[in-house]
């Protein structure tokens, strides 16, 4: 940036420093000084009264007779009042009769624990597949997934989280066995 520029900017800076206060005094000093004697006749002409210091004293204006028969009245109305809203009278209420909501019997039992032995077949009884996991638990990673009526052979291993029986199938991982059907049964 040249040095033009910069000056330029700083000049107008300046300039608007010292600009902005001299024109608040002269509107300061126009508003509180009051009217001049020019403005003061030129109100008189257009006003009835206009006081000018001790001498002032209103001036009778001449109206003419047919100004005041022109002249329209104001005659005030009675404001209307709202009416009150109707009353409503409830009519009689049925009183709502408890009934008896039966207790579901749950969908999702988990059946008790069953002995599993070695080269036990089993069919996947889950309509969606049954998830295999790498271990006894939800938090281990899915090695694949056993369609329905797939059948399994049993490790003879299984394990018991809570009330949950996990079982090993032969080389590939751990299933709930709530989700197997048996061939035993």
């Amino acid at each position: 940036m040249n040095g033009r520029g910069r000056g330029g900017g700083t000049l107008l800076a300046i300039g608007t420093a010292i600009l902005v206060p001299v024109v608040g005094i002269l509107l300061l000093n126009f508003y509180l000084r009051g009217p001049s004697p020019e403005e003061l006749e030129l109100a008189r002409a257009f006003s009835p009264t206009i006081a000018t210091g001790a001498d002032a004293a209103p001036r009778a204006v001449p109206i003419s007779t047919r100004e005041l028969a022109a002249t329209p009245t104001f005659t005030p109305q009675p404001t209307p009042q709202p009416s009150p809203p109707p009353t409503v009278t409830p009519g009689p209420t049925e009183t709502p009769r408890a009934t008896a909501i039966p207790t579901p019997e749950p969908t999702d039992t988990i059946p008790p624990p069953r002995d599993v032995s070695p080269g036990l077949a089993a069919t996947v009884s889950a309509s969606d597949g049954l998830n295999v996991r790498g271990g006894t638990s939800l938090e281990f990673d899915v090695v694949r997934v056993l369609r329905f009526e797939e059948e399994v052979v049993l490790t003879g291993n299984s394990f018991l989280d809570g009330d949950l029986q996990w079982v090993e199938l032969e080389g590939e991982g751990w299933v709930q066995a709530r989700y197997l059907t048996f061939s035993d049964q």
